[in-house]
């Protein structure tokens, strides 16, 4: 499938999950009705699902570093919701929408968690259309926590994505790697950013990074935006198993899912 850019694969849960952080979100012409008076109709549809309240100015000073980024400061202000554990954000700001966990286990419990949210948007409010549909995927491999902990990297990460350090001469004197690349689908239905690397982490010794961001920057119909989630999913499963080795992928401990469920990372 030429269109796919990734080859679709089986889809796959793992026992040793190595997800940190998901990320969604969509943009929309800006409604001042957002700011200009408190989103009470908005909570009520969701406090079940998001009983704690919050609001941030337009520096997220208290989001996670790379969620506040995902937002970007062209949100300005920003009510968020959170869960009673705290694991999952959900943003409204006049312009955006965004849903952010740091524990996830399969694309069913997070489509939940921020399709009821969006309709609500919809309902309430209205938006025109969506100007950016985005879903990222932030994982770190810990070799250490899954028994492997002097394994090369070039024996857990596609050797062809390394480059130059698959070479046994790089790879044994490394120090830092940071690798940062942009595709678009060939069929027009988006774009995904790859960041991937060394990374440091608390308590962790080798820590390998691997972050997809797959986006749709032109105008997505009101009523095509979950389509084009579904989509983004299906393809970050696919991503993750082309970028780690057979190697990895046995030591995450796969189970597979069958091919009629939705789409799982």
């Amino acid at each position: 499938m030429p269109e796919a850019l990734f080859p679709p694969t089986p889809r796959f849960i793992y026992d040793k999950s190595p997800l940190i952080e998901v990320v969604c979100q969509l943009r929309f012409p800006q409604i001042l009705r957002i700011d200009a008076q408190p989103p009470a109709e908005f909570q009520d549809s969701i406090r079940h699902e998001f009983p704690l309240l919050e609001r941030q100015s337009q520096q997220f000073p208290q989001l996670p570093a790379e969620f506040a980024q995902f937002l970007g400061a062209r949100m300005g202000n920003a009510h968020l919701f959170l869960t009673e554990d705290r694991s999952a954000t959900l943003s409204l700001a006049s312009d955006a929408i965004g849903l952010t966990v740091n524990r996830y286990t399969r694309w069913e419990e997070f489509r939940d968690k921020f399709f009821g949210p969006l309709r609500s948007l919809v309902r309430i409010y209205a938006p025109a259309f969506f100007s950016r549909v985005g879903l990222r995927y932030s994982d770190l491999i810990d070799p250490q926590q899954l028994g492997m902990p002097t394994e090369k990297w070039s024996h857990l990460i596609r050797p062809s994505i390394l480059g130059e350090i698959a070479e046994t001469e790089f790879e044994d004197n490394l120090e830092a790697l940071q690798h940062i690349v942009r595709f678009r689908f060939p069929d027009g239905s988006g774009s995904v950013l790859l960041q991937h690397g060394l990374a440091q982490a608390p308590g962790i010794d080798r820590a390998y990074k691997i972050d997809f961001d797959f986006f749709n920057d032109k105008k997505t119909e009101v009523n095509d935006a979950e389509t084009v989630l579904n989509r983004f999913n299906r393809r970050a499963g696919d991503a993750f198993r082309w970028f780690i080795t057979d190697k990895l992928h046995r030591a995450l401990g796969p189970t597979e899912i069958p091919a009629v469920s939705a789409s799982i990372i």
